[in-house]
């Protein structure tokens, strides 16, 4: 729908990370995500076109990083949660395209 990549065109991108590795995906008009299954990286590509994901939530993982452009195409993302992972550093580039971003959690 208008470009937008639909909640199964994410989990298509995600089918080789095997199954059950994320929940919570909403309709197209309010995505939601929620990734449980303890990965240790993301995808490149996971989001693009996902410019209508206003809910990311990533706490409880490995996540070591976020790969560069990851959220380039969520301009409409809100929260952000990346707290209880391994992530040492996160570059400023990273939210460069989250510009509507409200909440962030980093614990």
């Amino acid at each position: 729908k208008n470009g937008n990549k639909s909640a199964q065109g994410i989990i298509d991108s995600l089918i080789d990370l095997g199954d059950d590795w994320m929940s919570g995906l909403m309709n197209d008009d309010d995505i939601t995500l929620v990734v449980t299954q303890q990965p240790s990286s993301l995808p490149r590509g996971l989001l693009d076109d996902a410019t209508n994901l206003r809910y990311l939530d990533l706490q409880h993982n490995r996540l070591q990083a976020l790969p560069t452009g990851i959220l380039d195409a969520a301009t409409n993302l809100q929260v952000l949660r990346l707290n209880d992972n391994a992530i040492t550093m996160l570059r400023e580039d990273v939210l460069a395209g989250a510009t509507k971003l409200e909440k962030l959690w980093l614990s």
